[in-house]
């Protein structure tokens, strides 16, 4: 039985007591048992997301995909014994500032080799952060030509309660450096053709402006559910008022 079916069994048991309790119409009853299955479904789609995660030193709260399942790549840190290469951390296509996190995950190509994909999360506040998603905008179209303008999700990414989230988004697809480990276990940077997403989410009331930028090789993205994950993790991404915040609510 698929999902939908098993949602669509459990809504209507739970409407069919309800109904019985609150003596309502057979088409109060069936709008009802819609939006309950809409409710089941939404919320099902984001069982492939982690549990929430603290962005530190912010009030962004973010949830990522469970496919990146090593933690975030620090500087100084050591992987296999090695230290990591400090392009592993930066977008490279850009110059992000304000990064907090960033995620690596990969796929074993045919070759044997792993080609890598990434998650980097800023967060920026103070009154430039209105113009940061037009410059960073302005700086990938010099790297890669054919980057989009700016502009609206739409429609808008949604959050496990059904609500929706404003976002802006840019993105490009073109040859960008790729942290790239052979089958010997040598690891180094090629070219590659890849796509790189730049979503935007700010917040007057809060001050603050969230970046996240996805990057992954073309040849690897009938791997990746990429689509899905960045309007899953769009609608996860929460910003606690800053009185919350300092009062650790």
């Amino acid at each position: 039985m698929n999902n939908t079916a098993t949602n669509r069994y459990i809504a209507a048991g739970a409407m069919l007591l309800l109904g019985i309790f609150l003596g309502c119409g057979t088409s109060d009853y069936e709008q009802r048992l819609d939006k309950r299955i809409s409710d089941l479904t939404t919320g099902s789609k984001f069982n492939i997301l982690s549990p929430s995660i603290e962005v530190p030193g912010t009030q962004v709260s973010i949830r990522i995909p469970e496919d990146f399942k090593s933690p975030p790549l620090k500087e100084g840190a050591k992987i296999d014994g090695k230290a990591v290469d400090p392009r592993r951390i930066k977008p490279n296509l850009v110059e992000l500032a304000d990064l907090k996190l960033t995620y690596e995950g990969f796929i074993q190509d045919k070759n044997n080799g792993k080609q890598y994909y990434y998650l980097y999360i800023a967060v920026t506040t103070g009154p430039n952060r209105k113009f940061y998603p037009r410059t960073l905008q302005a700086e990938l179209s010099t790297k890669i030509p054919d980057a989009t303008q700016l502009t609206d999700i739409n429609p808008p990414p949604q959050t496990p309660e059904g609500r929706t989230v404003n976002w802006q988004e840019c993105h490009a697809t073109g040859n960008q450096p790729f942290y790239y480990v052979l089958p010997s276990g040598e690891g180094k940077f090629i070219q590659l053709p890849g796509t790189i997403e730049m979503f935007f989410h700010n917040e007057d009331e809060n001050d603050t402006l969230v970046t996240l930028i996805w990057r992954l090789p073309t040849s690897i993205e009938q791997n990746v559910d990429f689509k899905s994950w960045t309007d899953l993790v769009a609608g996860c991404v929460k910003v606690k008022p800053k009185a919350a915040a300092a009062g650790g609510e």
